[in-house]
């Protein structure tokens, strides 16, 4: 054959052998779990079969002596998978078998059961202990002790550290001696440092904190006046020196001139009754209160006087004039509180009581046994037409509490009843304060068991007293209209010129009263006068007002059936107000003497 031929020859020769061989060797890696016969020898490094040991089968093949092995023991899941050689003793032929996969209680590691780990012995059942998952335990009869447990204080090692009680106690100071100590327990509180000359509190002072000012244990000593700083606040003789600034006693107040006993007064409590040094002045029969007892002339007749009231001043914004009262009454009756009752009488527009009118109404209550006052808003007409009598409230109410509040009157004047009344001017801005404020409330307005009032001829709507003088020939007849003096003043009191301005009624508003509700009056007995005003016969340069709202406003007092009131019309030839308040002044005064004799 040809070097062609040749090497084809010998391929298929090789082919044929590999085949062979790949039957042989692949074989009875097949029969394994198939029990495959084998017809070749075949042995065992593990021959008695025991799957807890590991072993291997190996086939021999007698072509060519070549040795293969093959079916290690193997691991399935945590059981032993072995494979066997059935062959007889000197046989080359035999069987591979499977055994039956045995269960490893401690696991399969490399086709052979593992060796089991020794138990876990724990006694106190913590998860700690010999040969336990967690690792040893340095006290297996406690529980409470193990490498995990929190250290407390109780004198031995929780936590398996070596060390006892680490970290958990408490060094504490025993008070006693100023000692410090170890201790599982809550340490005692710090005493509190009293002055002893001890440190109580261990804090390395002693009395720190608790001793006086003086710096010494005790209460500060008590200041004396002695020129020493006793109780060390940095001053001498503070608070116990005397009003004079000395250690002295306090000389007396004399009658000198000078402060002697440094009270910021000079000469007070040694002065006479009529505030000066020296004897009291003999009373003499002058009008004039000579020996200050609050009685003028004393047995001389009836004491009069007179008193201007400067609190009225600019009142309101009324002006700077001051408010003025009289008074009259019986001393020989009146002495030491001896009369009870009390007139007020409010004069009118004119301003002055000193005239004969005003003189004779006095006379006649103070022989009656009154203490008989005339009070005057303003001095004199000056401002007493140039403002709405509304805004005459607060000088109304300064008279009256000056009047109340004056030595004389409450040195003659029992305080029992009071009769408030005026004409014209003073019987209508006194009702409008009742109407308007509560001044009437107050206790300088009252009686201490009857209070009442008694008015003439007061204007109580000022639209319908306009409409009077601007209607009823108040303008002289003639063309054009020019009023008369009194319808001037009256529309100058609103407007302030004497020319009607547009807003005259709301200006005027206040000043209208028939319609207030009657509990605002704090007096509950009334009587109202009218001096022949409900007329219309008189010329307009005479002094009269519109009746019809007299009679009206006291309708309208007693409608609550807890006040009462009496109207009166008093027609007269003449028409003057004060000529009809004089005259008739028994009106009032007897109405008031009535009254008050009523249970």
């Amino acid at each position: 054959m040809d070097k062609k031929e040749s090497a084809v020859f010998f391929f298929i020769v090789l082919v044929i052998v590999l085949m062979n061989v790949a039957i042989v060797v692949f074989r009875p890696q097949t029969s394994l779990t198939g029990l495959a016969t084998f017809s070749y020898k075949c042995t065992d490094d593990d021959p008695s079969n025991d799957p807890l040991m590991k072993g291997e089968v190996k086939v021999y093949y007698p072509s060519g002596g070549l040795k293969t092995p093959t079916s290690p023991d193997v691991c399935s899941g945590s059981s032993v998978r072995q494979y066997y050689c059935t062959r007889s003793s000197g046989s080359y032929s035999g069987m591979v078998k499977q055994a039956p996969d045995v269960s490893c209680p401690a696991g399969c590691s490399n086709g052979a059961c593992a060796q089991p780990s020794p138990p876990c012995t724990d006694n106190d059942h913590d998860g700690y202990g010999s040969n336990c998952a967690k690792g040893p335990d340095c006290n297996d009869n406690n529980v409470n002790v193990n490498p995990a447990a929190v250290e407390v204080c109780d004198g031995i090692d929780n936590n398996c550290n070596l060390f006892v009680d680490e970290g958990v106690l408490n060094v504490c100071t025993d008070y006693a001696n100023c000692q410090s100590y170890n201790s599982c327990s809550s340490c005692p509180s710090a005493p509190v440092e009293v002055c002893n000359g001890v440190d109580d509190n261990c804090n390395g002072q002693i009395d720190e904190g608790v001793r006086n000012a003086c710096g010494q244990c005790g209460p500060v000593p008590t200041e004396i006046c002695d020129s020493i700083d006793n109780n060390c606040d940095g001053q001498v003789d503070e608070g116990v020196k005397n009003a004079c600034g000395t250690c002295e006693p306090v000389p007396a107040e004399v009658c000198d001139g000078i402060d002697n006993n440094c009270d910021g007064q000079i000469d007070e409590g040694v002065k006479n009754a009529c505030g000066t040094c020296g004897a009291v002045p003999a009373e003499v029969c002058d009008g004039i209160d000579n020996d200050c007892d609050g009685i003028i002339d004393n047995g001389c007749g009836n004491s009069v006087g007179s008193f201007f009231v400067p609190s009225c001043s600019w009142k309101d914004g009324t002006g700077p004039n001051q408010c003025y009262w009289q008074y009259e009454f019986n001393p020989t009756i009146c002495n030491s509180k001896g009369c009870d009752k009390l007139l007020i009488f409010f004069s009118g527009g004119d301003m002055n009581c000193k005239s004969t009118g005003y003189q004779q109404i006095l006379d006649v209550y103070a022989n009656d046994g009154y203490v008989a006052i005339c009070a005057q808003t303003f001095a004199n007409t000056v401002g007493s037409q140039s403002n709405p009598y509304s805004k005459e409230s607060g000088r109304v109410n300064e008279v009256i509490s000056n009047i109340i509040s004056n030595p004389t009157i409450q040195q003659s004047w029992s305080g029992k009843y009071l009769l408030h009344s005026g004409v014209s001017h003073g019987a209508t801005s006194p009702i409008i304060a009742m109407a308007r404020t509560s001044y009437d409330s107050n206790a300088n307005w009252k009686g201490s068991l009857k209070t009442a009032a008694c008015y003439y001829d007061g204007i109580y709507d000022s639209n319908a007293e306009l409409n009077f003088l601007t209607t009823n020939a108040c303008d002289n007849g003639k063309t054009p209209d020019v009023p008369i003096v009194n319808t001037q003043a009256y529309i100058n009191r609103y407007c302030g010129v004497q020319t009607l301005c547009a807003d005259f009624a709301q200006k005027s508003a206040d000043d209208t009263i028939v319609n207030v509700d009657p509990s605002v009056y704090d007096i509950k007995d009334w009587k109202l006068l009218s001096c022949g005003s409900g007329t219309t016969t008189y010329p307009c340069n005479w002094d009269v007002f519109p009746a019809g709202q007299i009679q009206i406003l006291c309708d309208k007092i007693k409608s609550d059936g807890i006040h009462t009131c009496t109207y009166k019309d008093l027609p007269s030839p003449q028409s003057v107000h004060l000529t009809c308040a004089n005259t008739k002044s028994s009106e009032c005064r007897q109405w008031f003497d009535t009254l008050i004799t009523q249970p």
